[in-house]
C-alpha cells in the first residue's frame, strides 16, 4: 500500500494536483515512520492513535485529489467543447 501511495504521489507531481501530490507524499512518509516506530519502539497508545489519524489524513487527501481531478477534467472538457456544439430543440448536442 505504501508503494502505491508513493507511486501515485510521484505521478501527480507534474499535474494540476501538485499540492495534493506533495501532501500525499508527506503524509505517506509520516505514516510509514509512525507505523514503523510503533512496532520497533513500542510506543504508547497515544502514538498509535496518531498513526491512525495519519491514515484518516491519507484518505482525506486522496478524496481531495479525486474531487479536484474531476473538477479539472470537467473544466478541460468544457474548454474543448465550447463553441463547437449546439443543442437542437430537445435533442442532443450536434457539431456546428
Amino acid at each position: 500500500m505504501f508503494a502505491l501511495l508513493i507511486a501515485l504521489g510521484w505521478a501527480l507531481r507534474g499535474t494540476a494536483l501538485k499540492t495534493q501530490a506533495r501532501a500525499l507524499l508527506t503524509i505517506a512518509l509520516l505514516q510509514f515512520i509512525t507505523g514503523l516506530s510503533n512496532v520497533v519502539l513500542g510506543w504508547p497508545l497515544v502514538a498509535a492513535v496518531l498513526h491512525t489519524g495519519g491514515a484518516a489524513l491519507l484518505v482525506t487527501v486522496l478524496v481531495w485529489a479525486l474531487a479536484e481531478s474531476r473538477v479539472a477534467h470537467g473544466a478541460a472538457q468544457g474548454e474543448r467543447h465550447s463553441g463547437t456544439a449546439s443543442r437542437g430543440p430537445g435533442g442532443p448536442a450536434v457539431s456546428a
